[in-house]
């Protein structure tokens, strides 16, 4: 297994380069979120110690991209998500065909373990703090019954007390969903995900696939209606221009390094096989 961390940093700015292209052939509206966010305004790229690419895409636009992604990806990639894959999460990933990744929480599953992007997918929420509290119990839920018949590893960060009462809340769901199907259940979230996207009035969106709480993850609408131009590893992406506001309300002072004892990886190893990394070899437009 290939222990050089920036090959696979290299391999994954490959496929951000690739996305990109895609989106500004057919206008589709993106933006770099997370850490990749964070790195591209602390670091002008990778955070050194991480090991991820995040992107974000408003529902509308990411059912443009799933349509035209199939026809005009680069043969070295593929497109994963629920619909090809026993992936269990609603949004999608970009993968390297040949390659290998290895993360603790999902070592035990049957998915693609290719090294991948993340592609996540906004959806607008009520105005309401009640509606929206009953969605997040909702997806919360079914989300987590789904990582669990999938075999993804829920508690590995959890200790003590936290953990036993984790283990009890997926022991009652797996009890309640018994009866229902997993197509069933990813359906159902889905339409919670999606049931406020044809109102015209709200203020609000949230990345439901997200790392982070919901609360972490809810944003203003207005929070990503106008775009700039960052430096990411020598290329431009799109990132919001509120960029400082969001970064504050997930990270507070983002600009401060966190403790060394934050600064961890999500990887547990890697193998990039076969593949070349294009953009080393300048082969960004091929």
């Amino acid at each position: 297994m290939e222990t050089n961390e920036r090959l696979l940093q290299l391999s994954e700015l490959d496929l951000l380069i690739e996305f990109d292209r895609i989106c500004k052939k057919y206008s589709i509206r993106y933006f770099l979120v997370g850490g990749t966010l964070l790195g591209a305004i602390r670091h002008k790229g990778f955070i050194p110690w991480d090991d991820d690419i995040d992107v974000g895409i408003m529902r509308e636009d990411y059912e443009l991209f799933l349509k035209v992604c199939p026809k005009e990806l680069h043969k070295d990639y593929q497109l994963c998500n629920w619909d090809n894959d026993n992936f269990p999460l609603p949004f999608s990933k970009l993968r390297i065909k040949g390659t290998q990744l290895i993360e603790e929480s999902s070592m035990d599953t049957d998915i693609n373990k290719g090294i991948y992007i993340d592609v996540f997918v906004f959806d607008k929420v009520s105005n309401s703090k009640f509606k929206r509290s009953w969605q997040k119990i909702r997806t919360l839920m079914l989300r987590k019954i789904l990582l669990v018949r999938c075999h993804y590893k829920v508690l590995i960060h959890q200790k003590g007390l936290k953990k036993f009462l984790g283990k009890i809340l997926y022991l009652m769901l797996r009890i309640i969903y018994f009866p229902f199907s997993t197509e069933r259940i990813k359906k159902k979230l889905i339409k919670v995900m999606c049931k406020y996207n044809h109102l015209e009035n709200c203020k609000y969106c949230v990345n439901h696939g997200g790392a982070y709480s919901y609360e972490k993850e809810l944003r203003e609408i207005r929070d990503y209606s106008e775009m700039i131009s960052a430096e990411f590893e020598g290329v431009n992406f799109p990132i919001p221009k509120q960029y400082d506001k969001i970064l504050r309300e997930m990270y507070g002072d983002y600009m401060t390094l966190p403790p060394l004892s934050q600064r961890r990886k999500h990887n547990i190893s890697f193998d990039l096989g076969n593949y070349q990394i294009h953009r080393q070899q300048g082969e960004i437009d091929s």
